[in-house]
């Protein structure tokens, strides 16, 4: 049954995980300093070109319909349209022949008009543009972010503007507006013992981090490169101190925030409550720098009503060079690595690139969903399944379906997978599965566009007509939650876009009473209704298959 056919049913439930981004970016160089003008006079696009466009290039980024040169020192790059509202920025950059530097200027328009300027002593790249509401207050904010090509350091720099009237005003910055310097105020201090607590000004929760298994592996790999090239004298390590413990007492500084600041920031969902957030990604080093590199901090943040920046929550991955290092798309993208643009290769390429999945389910559904295994070895039962299947759809044996629709209109069809009662078919008129799962290709790699839903049971999704993705939870009969998603422009993340939700309360024996609510603020039942109806227009003339 349908979402749309289910509201009766009350529930609560949402569970949204943001998935650690890496970036692992060489560091050296020094940034310039920078200056922001925060309040611009409305100005129209043409008025500012003044040049006829002359040439026309295909952009990579997600969203991004195209980049126009207007001279040999200015350039427009449009991101299409989000929510009905044209988005560019226009960047004027010349080269100074007798130096290094680029005097670069950005003009951000939307609708046509400019909404912000910025300058600096740098070339810099228009990354991309998100539209949603980091403030909880039921209006959108624009987040746009861009890079700095300082040297091949990471270094991305962003903005957050705000619409008051007919102005838009940037919130609140780390360093009160100097992008330049938009690294939160971070500590890491040693404990003792080896132990290190790494804590940010503005959230009480600090992360501990023991260091010794770190020196040990820095030492190891100075004795294994020693044998690579021949050096048969060995002289004590440069971290033997490290490991020895006599380098630092408790208290004292043990570490800083990797040049040059902010590696990556990104839109995401906030884990213990569903609203958006910013993802900040910074590198952690020891007192030895760029060589002595403990890993990678998360910082999850989003903004009040009176625009400052709240800290939600922190966290921390340990590096680990024996991994091997990937990179997604985004990530790439922001670290001026070069990237295939996905939206130019055609149907039939996802399509090939989805099937080690549907062989996973395949696999399942020839072997009636390992049934036998249930009761004799249920390790193996565990094991049996593919990586890439929920546990929900593994409940009992059914019918599973797939189907490719590209959700967010960026060229690339998503995969989505569905379920149902066995011997309905697609051609049957009782067929209408339950929705389990959505898979997105992003860099090479199939990824889930939801990491830590369980979908098909109390938790439930459907596509709507216009992108709009919605998530429907009923755990209990007191609450049910109604969550409207898009697909970010980096065609991979989830964005809310809206958020209901319903509580009953019972006073006496038999009187309960409901409170409706959109976002937080309080709605009347009918807003409640018609709002959802109008967001929950079903997505029709999906092709199912059967997966035999």
């Amino acid at each position: 049954m349908k979402n749309w056919a289910k509201r009766a049913v009350w529930g609560i439930g949402l569970a949204v995980c943001v998935g650690c981004v890496i970036v692992i970016i060489k560091f050296a160089g020094k940034t310039e300093n920078k200056t922001i003008t925060n309040n611009v006079e409305i100005v129209n696009t043409e008025e500012v070109a003044g040049i006829e466009a002359t040439e026309t290039v295909s952009g990579t980024e997600s969203g991004d319909t195209g980049i126009t040169r207007i001279s040999d020192s200015m350039y427009e790059k449009s991101f299409g349209e989000i929510d009905g509202n044209s988005v560019s920025v226009q960047v004027e950059q010349p080269y100074e022949e007798e130096g290094t530097d680029y005097d670069s200027h950005q003009n951000l328009f939307w609708n046509g008009t400019i909404i912000w300027e910025y300058s600096e002593v740098n070339y810099v790249e228009p990354s991309r543009v998100e539209y949603l509401d980091l403030d909880e207050d039921g209006e959108k904010e624009i987040f746009y972010t861009f890079a700095p090509r300082v040297n091949s350091a990471g270094l991305v720099e962003y903005v957050v503007l705000k619409q008051n009237g007919d102005e838009w005003q940037p919130l609140q910055m780390q360093q009160e507006g100097n992008l330049a310097e938009n690294t939160f105020p971070i500590s890491v201090i040693y404990q003792g013992n080896y132990d290190v607590e790494i804590s940010c000004d503005g959230i009480e929760k600090t992360i501990d981090y023991n260091v010794r298994k770190h020196y040990e592996r820095l030492i190891e790999d100075e004795i294994e490169s020693n044998k690579e090239y021949g050096f048969t004298e060995s002289e004590s390590s440069m971290y033997q101190s490290y490991l020895d413990d006599t380098v630092a007492t408790a208290g004292d500084e043990y570490g800083s925030v990797a040049a040059w600041g902010m590696w990556y920031i990104k839109p995401a969902i906030y884990e213990n409550e569903v609203k958006n957030c910013l993802v900040a990604t910074y590198g952690i080093q020891g007192l030895e720098g760029q060589f002595d590199f403990f890993g990678y901090l998360d910082v999850y943040f989003n903004y009040d009503k009176d625009g400052k920046y709240q800290i939600l929550d922190m966290q921390f991955e340990e590096y680990d060079p024996t991994e091997e290092e990937t990179d997604s798309s985004e990530n790439r993208e922001e670290a001026g690595i070069g990237v295939a643009d996905n939206n130019s290769q055609d149907a039939d390429f996802y399509r090939h690139s989805y099937e080690e999945v549907i062989d996973e389910y395949r696999d399942m559904v020839h072997n009636h969903f390992y049934a036998d295994l249930q009761a004799e070895d249920r390790d193996a039962y565990e094991k049996s399944f593919g990586p890439d299947i929920g546990e929900e759809i593994r409940m009992y044996e059914q019918s599973v379906f797939y189907s490719f629709y590209d959700i967010d209109g960026n060229g690339t069809e998503e995969l989505i997978i569905a379920a149902g009662e066995p011997g309905i078919g697609v051609g049957n008129l009782g067929f209408l599965p339950t929705n389990y799962d959505i898979y997105t290709y992003s860099d090479g790699n199939v990824v889930h566009v939801f990491h830590n839903y369980e979908f098909g049971y109390r938790t439930n999704f459907d596509l709507c007509d216009d992108g709009l993705i919605e998530v429907t939870s009923s755990a209990s009969a007191a609450e049910y939650d109604v969550v409207f998603y898009r697909i970010g422009t980096d065609g991979v993340s989830p964005v809310v876009e809206d958020v209901f939700l319903c509580v009953g309360t019972q006073t006496g024996n038999d009187t309960v009473h409901f409170q409706y609510t959109e976002n937080g603020k309080a709605i009347t039942e009918e807003e409640y209704n018609r709002k959802i109806e109008n967001y929950a227009k079903p997505l029709e003339g999906l092709e199912w298959e059967e997966i035999y």
